[in-house]
């Protein structure tokens, strides 16, 4: 019985270790943000409860590692 418990404990400890949990750090471009990204939020937090989502949303491409941006979304530029 002792075993089956600690055998328990450790899935469990494992289980919790396969959530994803964490800052993760978005930039999108305005219009994108708007119309594709902030509609699934509310979806992305309930799934993902410990996940704390920041969405910055601008007309400019971010620089991805000065600002810690985990994921960009940009358009490719027109020659």
């Amino acid at each position: 019985m002792a075993l089956r418990a600690a055998q328990e404990a450790g899935d469990s400890a494992t289980e919790l270790q396969n959530v994803p949990k964490g800052i993760l750090q978005i930039s999108a471009l305005m219009s994108f943000g708007r119309l594709h990204l902030a509609p699934m939020i509310p979806a992305f937090l309930k799934q993902y409860p410990r996940i704390e989502l920041h969405l910055t949303m601008s007309d400019r491409v971010a620089e991805i590692i000065a600002e810690g941006v985990d994921v960009a979304v940009a358009r490719e530029r027109k020659h």
